[in-house]
């Protein structure tokens, strides 16, 4: 009504509060929004997709203004926290990858997936999104971590994505970095070519000084460890 809309309590059952106003009455427009997430049962949406438990908790805290949509995504305030825990997924129809991140689908889509744990713990500063360790993922598979930038103003992308099998494959291991760059709507990946080089090499002088457990075994000591835990760590 007169260029304001108010969300103001609104509850899904205990599992989920929000709350948003949006004032374009002036010569800026202001948004404000607040979700909170309380052990939110996720087979409650996606049971006929394959998952049969899992949970969400955490909050969306975003505050902006602006004259248009651009100025409102650069002026983009506030904190993105979500903690997925306890997660099976028995049917891989959940999982829709988009191409540009097919690298991480798992290889053996016949078997289930388990997620220990997934979370996403990013500042938002000037439309600007900031990992540093702050998104990360424990599965059955495969560990994840993602560091890096999304500018919303501008909307480019620029994250590397580390991944560790859970596999025993040396094949799998080399190509554990990969970088998205390019822009939201255009998004690219990018191997670098000069690390994994550099990767194969050093697994392959393992291999060829100690066979394949030595090779195995420098694969164990590089994997990634604790990523949950370093994504759920206040900042310092």
């Amino acid at each position: 009504q007169d260029g304001k809309f108010t969300l103001s309590n609104f509850n899904l059952a205990n599992y989920v509060s929000a709350r948003a106003v949006l004032d374009a009455s002036g010569k800026t427009a202001v948004v404000e929004t607040d979700v909170r997430f309380n052990k939110m049962p996720l087979a409650l949406f996606y049971a006929k997709k394959g998952l049969d438990r899992g949970t969400l908790t955490g909050s969306v805290r975003l505050n902006s203004g602006g004259v248009s949509q651009q100025a409102l995504a650069a002026a983009l305030n506030g904190r993105i926290f979500l903690n997925v825990k306890d997660v099976h997924i028995n049917s891989f129809r959940l999982i829709e990858l988009p191409s540009f991140l097919s690298f991480l689908s798992p290889v053996d889509k016949t078997q289930p997936l388990t997620v220990s744990c997934a979370v996403v713990n990013v500042p938002v500063k000037n439309g600007v999104l900031t990992s540093v360790k702050k998104i990360g993922m424990e599965s059955s598979m495969l560990d994840l971590q993602v560091n890096g930038d999304i500018n919303l103003g501008t909307e480019k992308v620029d994250l590397k994505v580390h991944v560790s099998p859970r596999s025993d494959g040396i094949l799998e291991a080399v190509f554990n970095s990969v970088s998205i760059g390019g822009t939201l709507a255009l998004p690219s990946v990018r191997v670098n070519a000069e690390k994994t080089f550099d990767r194969a090499l050093s697994l392959g002088m393992a291999f060829f000084m100690g066979g394949k457990e030595a090779a195995k075994e420098l694969v164990r000591q590089e994997a990634l460890k604790n990523v949950c835990a370093d994504a759920l760590a206040a900042d310092k």
